[in-house]
């Protein structure tokens, strides 16, 4: 089958749902991402069981992000060199073989914490090429005209998935273990590889040639010379550094405040899911160009302030439903994402950019030793208002050094 990249507007927004090129990208994504969220809330339960730190909780996504901050910059160059199914092919094979000798050690009883660290480096590699291969491929069908509501569907997505993928890992540690969880996710990556077998690209856009670290220096050489695209990378650094690094905390919070079972913990962790997903179903609906901007800045605004009440909440009901407020917030956010990257960067530079995305995204890692270090010497819940506040501070002044940042974006 050919991936047919010129794909007009034609049928409105929603036409994207009758474009079956568009729904075997859309699906692989579902697939994965499920395993991704499924395996943050196993790994977490599984090590915190174990060790009792929050500390090493953290790092287990200091590992997972790891290769987006490495290998981040030069996916994209890599996926123009190698196809960008070819690599995702190469990708899923490998997290296939990696599922399944990790369900296999925990099977033996020879599982150890280090088999748990480099599987998380895995499945970080998998997650860096995401942006300059199946988020680009997903612009490409869809069109500037639908863009929006492309990235908008695929949020949904990725925010029903944050909802799925964390009960679906407490289910299934509670009820099979985590071998279990691990097979699962086995089927699921093999499941997504099925989707993208037979697919060919009909005009795989290409960069001009060169090497490596060349095509890299000049995108972000580039990227220098471009305040916009500066500003947009630079919200998803604040994303990353102090907003993300609190779903590590989840668990933690889940296990040791208010003393849960592990399918709680993934009910707990589900609630942001859901509303993240209720709201991404809203910016698919309702979202015009002009609002881009705004719900992708004011979405981290609200997700960092519902930290806060978060941290401070009473019990797990009080949590759950802070949880839902930051979700429908992190929406607007995830949506809008690689949407504004996407549109404001130019045709020959898109690939590079969505690379460079990557890295801003893999600059977690610091985050995450900073919210593990914090909830060590003082408690997870204080770190989480810490976090939060210092979120707060770095966003407003995103937004006093590039005031375009929240301006109306060009259709």
């Amino acid at each position: 089958m050919t991936l047919d990249q010129s794909a007009g507007p034609a049928g409105g927004r929603w036409s994207l749902l009758r474009d079956w090129s568009y729904l075997r990208m859309w699906s692989f994504g579902l697939m994965v991402s499920t395993v991704r969220w499924l395996e943050m809330l196993v790994v977490g339960v599984y090590v915190f069981d174990v060790t009792g730190s929050p500390f090493q909780v953290a790092l287990m996504l200091v590992l997972r992000l790891l290769p987006l901050t490495i290998f981040g910059a030069i996916a994209g160059d890599v996926a123009d060199k190698l196809g960008r199914v070819r690599l995702m092919v190469i990708g899923l094979l490998g997290m296939i073989v990696v599922s399944l000798t990790i369900g296999a050690l925990v099977t033996s009883d020879r599982i150890e914490v280090w088999h748990i660290a480099l599987a998380t480096v895995a499945s970080g590699l998998l997650w860096s090429t995401d942006y300059p291969t199946r988020r680009l491929l997903l612009g490409n069908i869809a069109g500037t005209d639908r863009i929006g509501t492309a990235m908008s569907l695929d949020a949904i997505t990725n925010n029903g998935t944050r909802m799925l993928g964390p009960l679906l890992g407490g289910s299934l540690m509670a009820a099979l273990g985590l071998a279990g969880a691990f097979y699962v996710a086995a089927g699921l990556y093999a499941g997504a590889l099925l989707v993208l077998v037979g697919i060919r690209i009909a005009a795989e856009p290409r960069m001009p040639s060169g090497g490596v670290l060349a095509n890299v220096t000049e995108g972000l050489r580039y990227l220098r010379t471009d305040r916009n695209l500066m500003s947009l990378m630079a919200v998803t650094v604040v994303f990353n550094l102090w907003g993300f690094p609190f779903m590590t905390m989840v668990p933690v919070i889940g296990r040791e405040t208010f003393v849960l079972d592990e399918f709680r913990v993934g009910l707990l962790a589900a609630c942001e899911g859901v509303g993240a997903m209720t709201g991404a179903f809203l910016i698919a609906a309702f979202a015009q160009p002009r609002h881009f901007r705004r719900l992708y800045v004011g979405g981290l605004g609200i997700y960092l302030s519902l930290m806060i009440v978060f941290a401070q909440a009473p019990g797990p009901i009080a949590a759950g439903l802070a949880m839902m407020v930051l979700g429908l917030g992190g929406a607007g956010f995830s949506a809008m994402q690689s949407t504004l990257v996407f549109l404001n960067a130019p045709d020959a530079m898109r690939s590079r950019m969505l690379g460079v995305l990557s890295v801003c995204i893999g600059t977690g890692p610091i985050g995450f030793l900073h919210v593990g270090w914090l909830a060590s010497v003082l408690s997870p819940t204080t770190a989480i208002t810490i976090i939060a506040v210092e979120g707060i501070v770095a966003l407003l002044v995103c937004c006093y050094v590039w005031p375009r940042v929240i301006a109306p974006q060009a259709s």
